[in-house]
């Protein structure tokens, strides 16, 4: 199977960002830069995948979306309810385990739809936010194919609303409720991921050249760093605003960024060792993502009060990234990788080159 790795970059990077805000507190806002860039990835390649099979059927049917949701769930689903079993016992530890309620919810990925709390396995808000965008997106399409109108224009109706629909959801929430509860609303937050299915839609319609997939990729690296500094500097200041931006310009500027990044060449020469390791940690990322803060704060546990030392605190932290680093490689091979074999057959066969990477 064909890599891109550029987008095996941008994974291992999104995953780094996450970690960084988990293991060093001075840097927890960085993590928020890695969930964007997540969502933007999950969009631009899942997006595409959708709208290549769209095209490729003569006529979208539920069975079509019953493929969709059969391959997506396979690669999601049995390594979030392996995880979810392991933070059951994290939290039966530290005494704070769920009720039989917010457990069931968590179930379903309801656990976050329109509420911000996430005191139960939290990483699992960005994962509710993904699996409902797998649930509705195809099914919305399907609607709009049965009253007539073209695939294309369906896909792009669909887009539409998901990106006006929670913008302006979020924005009534966002008078009700604190910023940083509003950005792990699972309604509110969908329309993140479908700037990177905008950009797979346009990749899709009229493939870019070298040049232009280039200024794409440095208006958005443009508009990232400088929400990263607007971030830096005003997040004291007026947190509302910096939150308002942020879920706006970060995945979009992501999204620009990626057709470049899908056509970025091989390392060679005296950068050829970096390719196993980028393509590794990519593989290996959705793993790493749900099980680092068991991991994490289980080794905490095991330095106990010696982690007052600075250098102690620092070699936990070494130990716990290596324990999560090592965790994740074994469930990706012995479970993760051969559950996610077991799915369909994809709807759509002909991908172009690249695109299939981390899917």
């Amino acid at each position: 199977m064909t890599r891109s790795f550029g987008l095996d970059m941008a994974r291992v990077a999104a995953i780094a960002l996450v970690l960084l805000s988990h293991f060093a507190h001075d840097f927890e806002f960085v993590g928020i830069f890695g969930v964007e860039l997540f969502f933007a990835l999950s969009g631009y390649l899942i997006g595409g995948v959708l709208y290549r099979s769209l095209l490729a059927t003569p006529r979208w049917s539920f069975e079509d979306v019953r493929v969709f949701w059969m391959r997506r769930w396979y690669r999601t689903v049995p390594n979030y309810l392996l995880f979810l079993v392991v933070a059951l016992f994290f939290h039966a530890y530290f005494g704070g385990l769920p009720t039989a309620r917010h457990l069931a919810a968590h179930l379903l990925f309801m656990q976050n739809m329109m509420s911000g709390d996430n005191a139960f396995y939290g990483v699992s808000w960005s994962l509710a936010v993904e699996e409902w965008f797998y649930l509705t997106f195809p099914l919305v399409i399907l609607a709009f194919t049965a009253t007539g109108l073209h695939k294309r224009a369906a896909f792009v109706a669909t887009t539409v609303v998901f990106i006006v629909a929670p913008s302006a959801l979020r924005e009534f929430m966002l008078m009700h409720s604190p910023a940083e509860n509003v950005r792990m609303m699972t309604l509110p937050r969908l329309d993140a991921i479908f700037y990177g299915v905008g950009a797979a839609f346009l990749m899709g319609r009229r493939p870019l050249g070298d040049r232009a997939r280039l200024a794409c990729m440095l208006v958005g690296l443009s508009l990232t760093l400088t929400l990263a500094l607007f971030a830096l500097y005003a997040l004291d200041m007026d947190g509302v605003g910096v939150y308002r931006a942020t879920f706006l310009l970060a995945p979009a500027s992501f999204a620009l960024m990626l057709p470049w990044l899908q056509r970025l060449a091989m390392p060679t020469g005296r950068l050829v060792f970096v390719r196993t390791p980028i393509k590794n940690l990519s593989l290996w990322s959705y793993s790493i993502y749900l099980s680092h803060i068991p991991v994490l704060f289980t080794v905490y546990e095991l330095f106990g009060r010696t982690r007052e030392s600075t250098a102690v605190n620092v070699l936990s932290k070494v130990v716990g990234l290596v324990a999560c680093l090592g965790l994740s490689r074994f469930v990706f091979v012995h479970f993760e990788q051969r559950i996610t074999n077991m799915r369909p057959s994809e709807r759509c066969l002909r991908l172009p080159r690249g695109s299939r990477s981390a899917l």
